[in-house]
């Protein structure tokens, strides 16, 4: 599909949709955070991944107002299966677009409305995101590039002071879907997200279909959000995270790889991976490098990935 996609709908109704696994006090702030924005969703749809702590007590005072419908699973079902019911329940109530939101993530005040403001400047825009930053205020995420990287993605300016180097609103390759707005019409024309991806690189395997499907991914760097990374599921060069991206990667390239993509990762992961096992020994991340080799040649051989270790999760 070229050009633009089907006929864009105004954004009369916003739904979000949250994620909790055992959040707690997290979910709590991140739900607080959307209260006192100027702009406010007209609902709230928090799916909880089979939770055992106190994470669901005191979200509706939190919302302050904001109606929400929770949704309980009974264990945990990875991101993609619960992010999916709470989107389908939004779109089912009517719903013209869907902002998802990490329950590890904050709003500004301003953080929505500048979104919503955004996109009818971009008439084939189809997902829009905000500049994402780390408690410190460096750049955790100006919208990703994809391609000849580690993970076959980049976090734009990852690290870096935000000196205005990504102030420019601009389409992207892709979206994290740490605070991500979706239009209805994505979802109409791409379905919902790819529940074969338990947790990681289903936001990618999302915007490359959305993509494919004539919709841009659109980086508004005048919205910003706070987002503390991956506190459910470990983050950094954990031994569980580095094979489940590898498995999904490999994933994600069987079911939508091209040429190009797969050129990137026999360069940079295949042909990588022997030099890093020799350096993780060095940097005591051998258990992760191996769990990494683990997870690309089970998804090569069409097996299952390792279960999640106990506090690790989807969720």
């Amino acid at each position: 599909m070229s050009g633009r996609p089907a006929e864009i709908r105004p954004i009369r109704t916003l739904a979000l949709v949250e994620v909790n696994w055992n959040g707690g006090d997290l979910t709590r702030r991140s739900l607080a955070s959307v209260a006192s924005g100027r702009c406010r969703p007209d609902a709230i749809y928090l799916v909880d991944n089979g939770s055992v702590d106190d994470s669901l007590e005191g979200v509706e005072k939190a919302a302050d107002g904001i109606p929400v419908r929770i949704f309980r699973n009974d264990a945990n079902l990875g991101f993609a299966k619960a992010v999916n019911r709470g989107i389908r329940a939004a779109l089912a109530d009517g719903a013209d677009a869907v902002f998802l939101l990490n329950n590890d993530a904050l709003l500004n005040e301003d953080t929505l409305a500048v979104l919503l403001e955004a996109v009818p400047r971009h008439p084939r825009g189809g997902l829009f995101a905000p500049k994402i930053l780390s408690p410190e205020g460096r750049l955790w995420c100006a919208g990703m590039d994809v391609g000849l990287h580690p993970n076959l993605q980049k976090l734009r300016g990852l690290g870096r002071p935000d000196a205005g180097q990504f102030d420019r609103e601009e389409p992207v390759d892709a979206l994290t879907g740490c605070g991500l707005l979706i239009r209805r019409e994505v979802f109409e024309e791409v379905g919902d997200f790819d529940e074969d991806f338990f947790v990681y690189v289903e936001d990618l395997d999302f915007c490359l279909r959305a993509r494919s499907a004539g919709f841009l991914c659109v980086h508004v760097p005048g919205s910003c959000m706070i987002h503390a990374a991956s506190s459910s599921t470990g983050g950094g060069y954990g031994a569980w995270r580095k094979h489940m991206l590898a498995y999904n990667l490999v994933t994600l390239l069987k079911k939508r790889g091209t040429p190009s993509l797969w050129g990137a990762f026999v360069l940079v992961e295949l042909a990588g991976w022997p030099l890093l096992l020799v350096s993780s020994f060095f940097r005591g991340r051998t258990q992760a490098v191996l769990a990494k080799g683990r997870g690309m040649w089970r998804a090569f051989l069409g097996g299952e990935p390792d279960p999640p270790p106990m506090g690790e999760a989807g969720g």
